[in-house]
């Protein structure tokens, strides 16, 4: 079973479907509340992120700055 990605410009695709949904008035497929949703899933994880920075630094740690993929 395959499936086919279009790639597309998420912002573009996001307005396209903010606007169909205002058009038909039907519900849009990301809510505003799928979006806080997600909005506080990241300040939480930035949150732990920023608190596992603090600790490994207090702990003696160093932040590599020149990360090489």
């Amino acid at each position: 079973n395959e499936h086919s990605i279009e790639e597309r410009d998420a912002l573009e695709h996001e307005i396209d479907a903010f606007l169909e949904s205002a058009i038909t008035r039907r519900q849009p497929e990301v809510t505003g509340e799928d979006g806080l949703r997600a909005l506080q899933l990241v300040e939480q994880i930035q949150a732990a992120f920023e608190i596992s920075k603090r600790s490994y630094l207090a702990d003696g740690g160093a932040v590599e700055t020149d990360v090489r993929w």
